[in-house]
């Protein structure tokens, strides 16, 4: 992750931010869903960044059901965040505003 937004051109704290949000999306993916592997992909168009994190697991019924504080520091950090039942799994898509040139 820290490559690619290096690549973008982003600010260090920019990429901090976004490494912590899907950072945590990841864990709680390992943590809660029961999967084996997870798939990141993301994109960047004009001054937005969208990561998707996606699992096959089988998910929490209530994301915000405060079990912990990832989900909040994704909130916190990300512009918009989804989280999508997918049945098997869950697909959570952040996305983040970035500047020109990483501004």
């Amino acid at each position: 992750m820290r490559e690619w937004c290096q690549a973008l051109r982003l600010g260090h704290e920019t990429i901090a931010d976004i490494q912590l949000a899907v950072t945590e999306a990841a864990a709680n993916a390992v943590r809660h869903s029961g999967c084996d592997e997870f798939e990141i992909r993301g994109w960047a168009r004009d001054h937005n960044l969208t990561v998707c994190v996606w699992d096959q697991g089988r998910g929490l019924p209530d994301p915000d059901s405060g079990t912990g504080l990832g989900i909040r520091i994704i909130r916190t950090l990300a512009e918009s965040v989804d989280f999508e039942d997918t049945r098997p799994g869950t697909r959570v898509t952040m996305r983040f505003r970035v500047g020109p040139a990483g501004r």
